[in-house]
């Protein structure tokens, strides 16, 4: 039985947990520590163990930015752990079924995903609301297909018709009093403006086939959130939603936002498809077709 366990690695273990996946930065925006090296001490120590409760993501050298921050997540001890302490509380546990699916091309991508969870808990946790359930794209679920056989099914994945489907990189719901809302997050870190609408054109599938089922409750408390790194692409791809007809018509669902806009205020100041700048729970709130 473990015993070295001390509040400050369980403060640690439980932010990880959470989000999976962790850099000392984004420990740093947690408020987990603000001192650096005593952050990096508490790590080592965790690192460090006959069974190390935790372990390290390292990528190469990139040249114009010379080392890309280490990335850490939860081995299976830190259950084992859980198991043999009942009294130690935490937050969730979730660790990769295998870490090797973090690619170096998918760095950028992913820690950009989890500073906007991040910064999302952090304001919803200002109000009176509340993240049900927040699945991201690297997160798998084991599925049965035979007695004998599993196999694993991205979180995300959502089926839209025979051998057609949409993975965002995110989806989430929030409740905000008796009602619950579905939101589907696409970060976009790329210039490919193709690309970025063929996902919007899914998306806008999905939304049409609730409202062609009759699910309209469904289709009103949806939105899906694109938030991109440069501003250029965002202007782009909201001028390509108003140009074409078939998206246009499904252009409030939309709502659009940068990176470093989502860093400042990731509740207030939304522009949807038709150019209106609204809050999360004003958009929400529009019940007009």
């Amino acid at each position: 039985m473990i015993t070295d366990i001390r509040e400050r690695h369980v403060i640690t273990l439980e932010a990880i947990g959470l989000y999976k996946f962790l850099t000392v930065k984004q420990l740093i925006m947690l408020w987990i520590r603000t001192n650096k090296r005593i952050l990096n001490v508490i790590l080592q120590d965790l690192l460090q163990r006959r069974r190390p409760l935790i372990g390290v993501l390292k990528f190469w050298v990139i040249p114009w930015i010379w080392r890309l921050d280490y990335v850490y997540y939860l081995t299976t001890h830190w259950v084992d752990l859980l198991e043999e302490n009942e009294n130690l509380l935490q937050t969730g546990i979730n660790y990769p079924i295998w870490t090797s699916i973090f690619f170096r091309r998918d760095y950028f991508h992913r820690i950009s995903c989890i500073d906007f969870q991040i910064r999302l808990r952090q304001e919803i946790g200002k109000v009176w609301w509340i993240i049900k359930v927040y699945f991201n794209y690297y997160d798998r679920a084991k599925k049965k297909v035979r007695i004998w056989k599993s196999v694993t099914r991205i979180k995300t994945k959502i089926d839209i018709w025979e051998w057609r489907h949409i993975i965002p990189d995110s989806v989430f719901k929030i409740k905000i009093l008796w009602t619950e809302k579905n939101f589907m997050y696409e970060h976009s870190n790329w210039k490919d403006i193709k690309k970025i609408i063929r996902q919007l054109w899914k998306h806008a599938y999905l939304l049409y086939k609730y409202i062609k089922s009759w699910n309209v409750n469904i289709v009103e408390n949806s939105r899906i959130l694109c938030v991109f790194e440069h501003k250029t692409t965002q202007e782009a791809v909201m001028q390509r939603l108003q140009d074409d007809m078939s998206l246009k018509t499904m252009a409030k669902y939309f709502l659009f936002k940068t990176e470093q806009e989502v860093m400042e205020n990731i509740i207030e100041g939304w522009a949807n498809g038709q150019r209106e700048i609204v809050s999360l729970l004003e958009a929400q709130n529009d019940r007009s077709w």
